[in-house]
């Protein structure tokens, strides 16, 4: 069982990393900053994907899954105000 959720932490770890379909030099973009309804929608199930991924695995590990921030609660993300994530 120790192994299990060695393994576990690992996939917890990973999906905790900043990442992004999109960089704005080597800063990950997050929906809120891209523009492109298409990008931003990539961004979004990822998003979701993600979150759903982690409560999976804390589950497993028999932890709580902590209370959803703003950024979880959103649905549409504003428009960019980052000019170079326009041009995406």
């Amino acid at each position: 069982m120790a192994d299990r959720h060695a393994v576990l932490r690992g996939g917890l770890t990973f999906l905790d990393e900043p990442a992004s379909f999109f960089y704005d030099g080597e800063t990950p973009l997050c929906a809120e900053r891209v523009a492109d309804p298409y990008r931003r929608g990539m961004l979004v199930t990822a998003r979701a994907a993600s979150r759903a991924g982690r409560t999976r695995i804390r589950e497993a590990l028999g932890e709580e899954a902590p209370e959803p921030d703003a950024a979880d609660r959103r649905t549409v993300p504003p428009r960019s105000r980052n000019p170079r994530a326009d041009d995406l």
